[in-house]
């Protein structure tokens, strides 16, 4: 019955419900995993619930658990992924079709995640093994250059090659460039 509580204050969205949960159960393991392997924390993010996300994190829930799938909270929902980045979730992992955060963010041109990591000071190397990741990660940095240089210079920029597409966004964004 107690487990029914805790995901269904996670479901409903009730922070102060899940904090009086684990207040009131210091035996629940916050980390402990359903029959496919999510811990009430990757059912928070899947129920994009950012104040049930917080309460677990300042309650120990394990940032970079893996389920069955080899997903983290991190690969689960794009919304809370500035609370999981800002907490220090690893964007490296990958999950079982060997795909991590940052495959995902490049292949869905997630402009917005992306520069996130660029301000974390990373700036991941071209998947050259993958022809489609390798033109997705071109295009996201076309775009992060044109959403900081002013629109007059802009004209003709989109046929440049893209190693110096990766240089100019790690000098635009001050990360150190890496291969």
């Amino acid at each position: 019955m107690a487990h029914y509580t805790i995901y269904t204050a996670i479901e409903v969205e009730d922070a102060e419900e899940v904090a009086r949960f684990l207040e009131e159960n210091d035996d629940f393991d916050i980390n402990e995993q359903d029959p496919h392997g999510s811990t009430p924390l990757h059912k928070a993010v899947d129920n994009n619930a950012l104040e049930v996300c917080q309460v677990l994190l300042d309650n120990g829930a394990d940032i970079n658990a893996q389920d069955d799938f080899g997903a983290t909270p991190l690969h689960d929902d794009w919304s809370i992924a500035r609370l999981l980045l800002k907490l220090g979730a690893k964007t490296d992992i990958p999950d079982d079709s060997g795909n991590t955060y940052l495959h995902q963010v490049i292949a869905t041109d997630n402009v917005t995640s992306f520069s996130i990591i660029l301000q974390r000071g990373i700036v991941p190397p071209l998947p050259i093994e993958n022809k489609f990741m390798c033109s997705c990660y071109n295009r996201i940095c076309v775009q992060l250059i044109l959403m900081r240089v002013p629109k007059s210079v802009t004209s003709g920029m989109h046929v440049l090659e893209g190693g110096l597409m990766r240089y100019l966004c790690s000098f635009l964004y001050g990360v150190k460039y890496i291969m």
